[in-house]
């Protein structure tokens, strides 16, 4: 039986970046020395430090990532699109990986017992000041001879918390590798980028994939159906773009077959008026 858990680690390997900043706490001190694109007026001494799970889990043979639908109630982001997380607790957290697990439990119930954790990728820093950084953790079962398949019956029992998160969705790979829908689904905009030195090996991935040109940056855009969500508690904009987009990409781009995926879209990233119009929705806010 193939340990599905090891396989993921050994996929994930070359970009586990746990060893380096695993335990940055309360005193660390950040710097955004290796964040060349974030050429913006952000205050070190108030940079948040925040973690994300992004959750793998296993339904009909197939994998897909868990997201969360904020609570309309919030004050910042109400009704966006996440992973579940938040910010670091030097008063409950050791590191920002007791973030990431404590923060999800929170938010929606799931216990650390019932995830493995696969891999901590490299810090991602967004305009609005946040220092981030995401763990892959896989879904499981306890006590059973194959704890990892089909746990979408896990994810079914959840109660989110309805202060923080409106509801729970899933994505399924087989969403971004269907061949007739892939070039509505996923959306390019070409904006000028410098790619930081912490996010090397992670472009080596993508842009073999996305064309990235020197100096500029796909912009990824991943339109989501409305069949994914409850019909009743649907965001406040059905589109993944920014760090979500890419980190989504990449997870998946490093699982499923590469090949496949790039012989379906080589020729579909273009602008259209479509990417234009969302694209500046986004950096408007409306």
């Amino acid at each position: 039986m193939i340990d599905l858990c090891n396989l993921l680690k050994q996929k994930f390997s070359n970009y586990n970046c746990k060893l380096n900043h695993l335990n940055y706490g309360n005193d660390t001190q950040l710097t955004l020395d290796n964040f060349p694109h974030c050429d913006l007026d952000i205050d070190l001494n108030r940079l948040k430090k925040c973690a994300i799970l992004i959750i793998l889990f296993r339904k009909n043979k197939e994998f897909n990532i868990l997201f969360t639908i904020r609570s309309s109630q919030l004050r910042t982001y109400p009704g966006e699109i996440c992973f579940p997380g938040g910010k670091f607790d030097s008063s409950l957290d050791r590191n920002l990986e007791d973030t990431a697990f404590r923060e999800t439990h929170e938010e929606i119930g799931l216990n650390r017992k019932n995830l493995d954790l696969i891999c901590q990728l490299c810090p991602f820093v967004s305009p609005v000041g946040h220092y981030l950084v995401p763990f892959i953790c896989l879904l499981k079962r306890e006590s059973d001879i194959n704890p990892y398949e089909e746990t979408f019956q896990i994810v079914n029992s959840l109660k989110p918390n309805p202060k923080e998160v409106q509801s729970i969705f899933c994505l399924p790979f087989s969403y971004i590798f269907d061949s007739e829908l892939v070039s509505e689904r996923i959306l390019v905009l070409k904006v000028p980028f410098k790619w930081p030195n912490a996010l090397k090996k992670m472009k080596t991935l993508i842009s073999d994939k996305l064309d990235f040109s020197d100096g500029y940056l796909n912009r990824i855009f991943i339109n989501l159906d409305d069949w994914l969500f409850e019909s009743n508690l649907k965001p406040a904009s059905p589109v993944l773009y920014g760090i979500n987009a890419t980190v989504i990409l990449f997870v998946i781009l490093n699982i499923q077959n590469e090949s496949e995926f790039i012989l379906k879209l080589e020729e579909n990233f273009f602008l259209t008026s479509k990417t234009i119009d969302e694209y500046i929705k986004l950096i408007l806010d409306i």
